[in-house]
């Protein structure tokens, strides 16, 4: 599904990109969630953990997806060799409340067979891990967000309520994968390759020139959380 196409969704309200923020700056970990607050009835000492709970989380991701995009290529070459049919068909994945991941029908009907065989390569490739990561940042994001107060009077994303319980309904795994920015040393399928760059070849300037191709259109993994986020989550606070 290609969401970064989808200009509503584009423009919608985004959180602060996770490179700006450095794990040290306290200030502009505090700045997440207080800005602009006005009086509050907590002091600093109660916001201050849910202060460095978002700006950890917002930090990680970013970090978790990209981790995330490092193994998708090795699902995508099991797929090719596997069961090609696949990568054509419409499906996605998440993970559940118990941290187990979950294939998610689309359009196609798939088979026992076919979603067992997604479930296996998925999880050979180590993505059911990477994906409870990003699960539990994107949750921790929320919670701090919204601090000892557990309000959200910005009408920001905080507003939605993401938890374990719902994040397989919210947060599409493949959705995000084929549709974030990937940097320069990313690996693609030689498929893909073929495709960006017009030939297999894994020399440095046929990399760079086949991401540059691959990257028009993209959109950086926070960004399409956050319109994930505003797709499918139902307001709560």
């Amino acid at each position: 599904m290609d969401i970064s196409s989808n200009p509503a969704v584009a423009s919608s309200v985004q959180p602060l990109e996770p490179s700006k923020v450095k794990p040290t700056d306290q200030d502009s970990l505090e700045n997440l969630v207080k800005v602009n607050r006005g009086e509050a009835k907590y002091t600093q000492a109660q916001w201050e953990p849910y202060s460095r709970l978002a700006g950890e989380a917002q930090i990680g991701i970013t970090s978790a997806s990209e981790k995330m995009r490092e193994l998708y290529t090795g699902v995508q070459n099991d797929i090719l060799k596997k069961a090609p049919d696949l990568m054509e068909k419409d499906w996605d994945f998440s993970v559940d409340s118990k941290g187990e991941l979950v294939i998610i029908e689309g359009r196609d009907k798939l088979s026992d067979i076919e979603q067992m065989t997604l479930k296996g390569i998925l999880e050979d490739n180590g993505m059911d891990d990477a994906m409870n990561k990003l699960a539990d940042h994107v949750v921790n994001w929320g919670v701090g967000m919204r601090g000892p107060e557990k309000i959200a009077d910005f009408g920001g994303l905080e507003r939605f309520d993401v938890n374990r319980e719902n994040f397989k309904d919210i947060i599409f795994g493949r959705e995000l994968m084929l549709n974030m920015k990937i940097d320069s040393d990313a690996k693609l399928t030689d498929k893909q390759m073929i495709e960006h760059a017009g030939t297999a070849s894994r020399s440095r300037l046929a990399q760079w020139n086949a991401i540059g191709s691959y990257n028009e259109g993209k959109q950086p993994a926070a960004n399409l959380i956050s319109s994930q986020i505003m797709m499918r989550a139902d307001a709560r606070f």
